[in-house]
Formats: C-alpha cells, sequence, structure tokens
C-alpha cells in the first residue's frame, strides 16, 4: 500500500535519465519548504523511453509550502524487485511482461544510494497494476 506525498521535479528521459536532478532533490525539497521524511524509501520516479517525465522524494505535509511540485502517490500495487545495476532494469521489466502482459509498470522506487552501495547489490522496486 503506498499513501504518500512526494515533492517532485521533472527530468528528460532518451532510453535512460538524461537531465534528472537526482542529487539536487532533497536540498530542492527542503528549499521550498518541505521536510523530507525521515523514513524515506528512496526516490521515486516515473521514467519514459523518451520525453519529460518526474523524479521525486517522499516528504511531510507542509501546507504553507507551494504544493506544485507535489503529487500524492496512493493505492495497492504489486511490486517487484530488481537486483542490480539501474541499467539492467529494462531486462527485469520485459521479463515481467513475457510473464504476465497486463501488468503495467507504473513507478519505480531506487531505494539505495549508488554511492553506499555496491552496483551488483542495488535495488530498484517496480511498482505494477
Amino acid at each position: 500500500m503506498v499513501n504518500t506525498d512526494l515533492y517532485t521535479e521533472p527530468g528528460f528521459f532518451f532510453w535512460m535519465p538524461v537531465l534528472v536532478p537526482y542529487k539536487s532533490l532533497n536540498g530542492n525539497a527542503e528549499a521550498a519548504g518541505f521536510k523530507v521524511r525521515d523514513n524515506a524509501e528512496g526516490i521515486y520516479e516515473l521514467g519514459k523511453m523518451f520525453g519529460r517525465s518526474w523524479i521525486g522524494i517522499p516528504v511531510e505535509d507542509a501546507p504553507d509550502a507551494d504544493r506544485s511540485q507535489v503529487r500524492h502517490m496512493q493505492g495497492e500495487f504489486r511490486v517487484a524487485e530488481h537486483v542490480g545495476s539501474f541499467c539492467s532494469v529494462g531486462k527485469t521489466m520485459r521479463a515481467i511482461k513475457r510473464m504476465d502482459s497486463s501488468l503495467k509498470p507504473l513507478f519505480m522506487v531506487y531505494p539505495d544510494n549508488p554511492n553506499e552501495v555496491p552496483t551488483e547489490q542495488l535495488r530498484t522496486w517496480i511498482y505494477l497494476q
């Protein structure tokens, strides 16, 4: 079950993230008046093969902050876990589609920091409906 507010920023994707503000997301959320949740699961991302989309970080409600960049994510989802390089998530998604073509990936969560976790241990949670 997901029920969270995300401070989001736009990103641009061309098969992989091209212009996506991963490193500045927390600071930008705080500068906008939000407190990043202490138990934040990681960075959420709605990536695309090509085009604009968004990334987000869970934040606590801040009634005085500008909420134009906040998305509320809520619902029950099936979750698949990919372990390994972020670059190979597409292979996992294709395998999921082969097993059940009715499943649609909605967004992903990256719970691990690639600066702290070895590539072969990086986790990606793929949320499906």
